[in-house]
């Protein structure tokens, strides 16, 4: 009965909520603002509650976050003391095999003034040059990865040859097997993958890093990751070489950088005599390199 009695009045009132009288309208009125301070007490008296309830959501939920991190916790103890155990291991087997430690090596930081990135080179000019102790043949990193390598050298500006010239070749290393390859630019934005070993499996997003081989760049630093296209293995580089802003020449000397400045020495002490050949139309007798 209680039931059916509240229905009949439920829908007397949807009923009289539906008629546009004033009388009703005025009634209607009176009996909200009657019971609207009781409404706001109620309201106001569960507050706490409703506070207390979400409160005791967010201790379950960090009660469970605890768990999790505690656990996470352990796992990377777990992998702290194997890391220190390889590491152990890895100065006992340096020590045995005599293996000398790379040392550290400074930089120079300095702003990219302007590109030169056209059909055929792809280069960019440094604010920095020979009075701020760089060589050619430094290699040059952003905040990325690798950018490339000086490949000229005046007393306050410096030219850099970027991975993705056509010029440009940099051994790396391909994925956590350190599979040896050539980074080979091709004046696109993706350099490709060359010289790699036959039968070798590589895929896409494997890492790549500079090898260290052939002494310009050193061993480790940071190059892209691979992307496989119908044309080949391609790089997809870390640096943004079309957004250069600040750059980094690592000082990093190496047997190689010898060998290239004598190499340019010679090729600037021979210029002149070729010159000469060419104007006189006479043989010039040969230097010492040449008759060796």
């Amino acid at each position: 009965v209680l039931v059916f009695s509240l229905m009949l009045v439920s829908l007397a009132l949807l009923v009289l909520s539906r008629i546009e009288n004033p009388a009703l309208g005025a009634a209607r009125m009176w009996m909200s603002e009657t019971i609207a301070p009781a409404l706001e007490w109620v309201t106001s008296s569960t507050v706490p509650m409703r506070k207390l309830r979400d409160r005791i959501a967010t201790l379950s939920a960090s009660a469970d976050e605890q768990e999790r991190l505690k656990a996470e916790n352990q796992r990377l103890a777990g992998w702290e003391a194997r890391a220190f155990e390889l590491e152990r291991r890895l100065g006992d087997l340096s020590a045995l095999a005599r293996v000398v430690q790379e040392s550290k090596f400074e930089h120079r930081t300095g702003r990219v003034i302007t590109d030169a990135g056209g059909p055929f080179a792809r280069t960019a000019l440094l604010s920095l040059g020979r009075n701020e102790g760089l060589r050619v043949g430094y290699p040059v990193i952003s905040a990325d990865g690798v950018v490339g390598r000086i490949q000229e050298l005046g007393e306050k500006s410096a030219r850099i040859l970027l991975l993705t010239d056509l010029n440009s070749r940099v051994p790396v290393l391909v994925g956590d097997l350190g599979i040896k390859a050539i980074l080979m630019g091709d004046n696109g934005a993706q350099p490709r993958l060359a010289h790699l070993p036959a039968g070798v499996h590589i895929k896409s997003s494997d890492r790549i890093v500079t090898s260290g081989v052939g002494g310009l760049f050193p061993r480790g630093l940071r190059v892209g990751t691979v992307t496989e296209t119908p044309s080949g293995y391609h790089v997809d580089l870390h640096a943004r070489l079309d957004a250069l802003d600040h750059v980094s020449v690592l000082l990093y000397n190496s047997p190689a950088l010898d060998l290239i400045e004598a190499q340019r020495a010679q090729t600037q002490s021979e210029a002149p005599l070729a010159g000469r050949r060419s104007i006189a139309g006479q043989p010039v007798p040969p230097t010492p390199s040449q008759s060796r």
